[in-house]
């Protein structure tokens, strides 16, 4: 007689993991994760600074004098840049390659002489001084105006030369003035200063 078969069999437990596995399944989700959340370019990438290549750098200030000081050079100077101690840090030569001076005659009363002049000759103490300047501009009241130069320097007679230069300056000279633009004004002025910069760190 056939065996009767037994349909109520209840179904099999399913067998537990092994330990190696779960470790195994932990290890490949963390893995997933990390591929998952890292991401795959840097947040912040840092440039590095090639040698012997010229960099340009763009440094801007305001320059102003009081109506009590009536006439004057503005002359430029590596220490008045706001960034002057970083750039020093990265690069050790630098040049100023030209620079933008933005006036600002008084809003009223007396206009506002303005002329180039690249030696270190001694400031002007009037108009009559503007006066003899092929580069002269006679700025009217409360007018803005902008004169726009390459500046040039001269050690004096503890540097190394007293001839005018644009040549290669390290940057530890950051004493020294490029020359300049010769003012002349009643009442003061007010500027903006804008310092192109090319720097360079040598072998």
């Amino acid at each position: 007689m056939p065996r009767k078969q037994n349909n109520d069999r209840r179904p099999k437990k399913a067998s537990r993991p092994r330990k190696n596995q779960v470790q195994q399944q932990l290890l490949q989700s963390s893995k997933m994760q990390e591929v998952r959340f890292t991401p795959e370019k840097p947040d912040i990438r840092f440039p590095l600074i090639s040698r012997n290549k010229t960099y340009t750098v763009l440094q801007t200030y305001s320059s102003s004098v009081p109506d009590t000081t009536t006439a004057g050079s503005i002359r430029f100077n590596l220490s008045f840049l706001p960034d002057a101690v970083s750039l020093q840090a990265c690069f050790s030569q630098y040049r100023i390659a030209a620079v933008r001076v933005q006036f600002l005659a008084p809003l009223s009363g007396n206009q506002l002489l303005t002329a180039l002049d690249y030696t270190p000759s001694p400031d002007p103490t009037g108009d009559s001084d503007l006066l003899k300047y092929d580069t002269l501009q006679i700025i009217p009241a409360g007018v803005i105006s902008e004169r726009v130069l390459s500046p040039k320097y001269s050690l004096d007679s503890a540097g190394e030369t007293a001839s005018l230069s644009t040549a290669w300056l390290s940057t530890t000279i950051d004493d020294v003035f490029w020359n300049s633009v010769r003012w002349s004004c009643a009442g003061g002025y007010s500027a903006f200063i804008s310092v192109v910069l090319n720097l360079r760190m040598i072998a």
